[in-house]
């Protein structure tokens, strides 16, 4: 019999218990002697002055995570806004998709209980949390913010002032935040499953309308939650499923 493995194969088989045996014993020879070696204390310093101050630094962002919020605020900003725009989305959505490909926009086709449960309730909601709260809410306006910041600063540079700059400014320019919302609807659009240019773009202009929801009505995820299940509600109604 003739045996051949794989790089992986090897690499489970060798120097995985390798270095398991090594940390082992460099653990029992720690905790007996209770010492740790020079040259650890040396990594651990050099690290320490590469990672604390960028720990500093994103703990400046941390009034941009407190902001992102899941609550109630009114009738008409998380139910009746809201619903009207996915009932526009749907309308124009299906218009644009008989013009050009003679079909509607249809679910895929899983049993009803099963395309409510996940188009409607778990996909909405993580997906607003991920894209909205956390791609765009934290990482793209924590972008925006570091532009805003830079370009201040060496204005200021230009103009010889003295002047303190706040890291983060809640007068963000529109035009950026646009630029934003585009980013993270691209980004949206291009994560699904897609049959085609059509699909892209419905998706990635939706993404655009959930963001808009999320980031005008001050950070809260809740239209942008309920515009986004009411417009996959649409889509599973008007196409013929199976209940089971």
């Amino acid at each position: 019999m003739v045996f051949s493995y794989s790089t992986f194969d090897w690499f489970n088989r060798l120097i995985i218990p390798i270095l398991t045996a090594s940390v082992s014993i460099f653990l029992y020879r720690f905790i007996v002697s209770g010492k740790s070696p020079k040259w650890l204390g040396w990594v651990f310093e050099q690290l320490k002055k590469i990672l604390w101050p960028l720990i500093l630094g994103w703990s400046q962002f941390l009034p941009l995570v407190k902001a992102i919020r899941l609550q109630y605020d009114s009738r008409e900003k998380c139910i009746i806004v809201p619903v009207f725009i996915a009932i526009f989305l749907f309308v124009l959505f299906n218009a644009a998709s008989f013009y050009f490909t003679h079909k509607q926009i249809a679910s895929y086709g899983e049993p009803l209980w099963l395309a409510l449960l996940s188009s409607v309730v778990i996909g909405p909601i993580s997906e607003e949390i991920l894209v909205r709260g956390i791609l765009f809410g934290i990482v793209i306006v924590a972008a925006i913010n570091l532009l805003v910041f830079s370009w201040s600063l060496m204005c200021l540079a230009i103009s010889g002032k003295n002047k303190k700059v706040p890291l983060i400014r809640s007068d963000l320019p529109f035009g950026l935040i646009v630029v934003g919302l585009l980013i993270q609807g691209a980004y949206f659009g291009a994560a699904h499953d897609n049959d085609n240019i059509l699909s892209l773009m419905t998706r990635a202009i939706s993404g655009v309308a959930y963001g808009a929801l999320f980031y005008f009505n001050k950070k809260n995820l809740m239209p942008a939650t309920v515009c986004h299940a009411t417009y996959n509600l649409l889509i599973i109604l008007s196409t013929p499923v199976s209940i089971f």
